[in-house]
């Protein structure tokens, strides 16, 4: 499945698990198996782009999704957590919830909540770090009348750019924007319809590992 610029697709299986593809991704499934009421096994390969898994029923102890990637394999057991695969063949894997096991070149890590860790092509994981908490909008009005509008954010420590989102849901699937910014540089959009939409935003850190996203703002 390839999801192309300002695109996303949303894959939702019978136990109630889902894969969030993001734009500019390219995915594949390569298995998907069921066996009673005990036994899932999911197995991706992510080539290109992010993703976010959500898995939302109770798995058994033999349940596993594993997510390949040119450099590396996640392997999750009952959890929510975003993979990553850029350009230069680098794999980040951030968990949000549960537990992650991240294995390269016969080295694994094991991630918990809040943490995350970077492999490079040909390297073992790099050791957890902890997620990066989001920054918080300053002067975010409840309601904008005019355009141009510009929303200005606090710095976070450790952080060295910004991902913000506006969706027209809460739950962010329905994307309408997406910029990554550098500390101090405002939010600016200049061309929205009237509506309600909702804000996200999660910091960035030195390896590209990205952090907790704020709780959405309408």
């Amino acid at each position: 499945i390839r999801t192309g610029d300002e695109s996303a697709v949303e894959i939702v299986f019978a136990d109630g698990s889902a894969v969030y593809q993001r734009p500019d991704t390219t995915l594949g499934l390569a298995v998907a198996q069921q066996k009673g009421a005990m036994y899932m096994l999911h197995q991706f390969f992510l080539s290109a782009g992010k993703m976010l898994m959500k898995v939302r029923s109770a798995t058994g102890q033999e349940s596993r999704i594993e997510i390949h990637t040119p450099s590396a394999v996640a392997v999750a057991r009952g959890t929510d957590f975003r993979v990553s695969q850029d350009s230069e063949g680098a794999t980040t894997s951030e968990v949000l919830q549960g537990l992650v096991d991240v294995e390269a070149m016969k080295q694994v890590v094991h991630l918990r909540e809040g943490e995350g860790t970077r492999v490079d092509r040909g390297e073992p994981p790099l050791p957890p770090r902890r997620l990066l908490p989001p920054p918080q909008p300053v002067d975010l009005q409840p309601l904008y009348r005019t355009l141009p509008l510009a929303i200005r954010f606090g710095n976070v420590e450790g952080a060295v750019s910004y991902r913000y989102l506006l969706a027209k849901d809460v739950e962010g699937r329905d994307v309408i924007r997406e910029k990554v910014l550098g500390p101090g540089k405002p939010l600016e959009m200049t061309d929205l319809d009237d509506g309600t939409y909702h804000l996200q935003s999660r910091s960035i850190d030195d390896m590209a590992i990205e952090g907790f996203p704020l709780t959405p703002l309408a």
